[in-house]
């Protein structure tokens, strides 16, 4: 059984430096994954339990390795 909804993003070239606005941008997405299947099954499922850990562990990243946090600083 494959992916029942899968959501990509394609890089338009190689990075290796993201801001932080471009690495928000990454977590919304796979949140919209979760949002629309709440909406096409009508309550939350665990369909979109791979999107939650992504965008997850990005925050994490931000946070911890990045130092983008405005309350925790570098």
């Amino acid at each position: 059984m494959g992916a029942l909804g899968a959501t990509y993003q394609l890089p338009l070239e190689d990075r290796y430096l993201l801001t932080r606005s471009e690495l928000e941008d990454r977590i919304a997405g796979p949140l919209g994954g979760r949002r629309g299947g709440r909406g096409r099954v009508g309550e939350i499922s665990t369909g979109a339990h791979n999107d939650l850990e992504r965008a997850t562990e990005m925050a994490r990243l931000m946070v911890m390795q990045y130092g983008m946090s405005e309350h925790l600083g570098p």
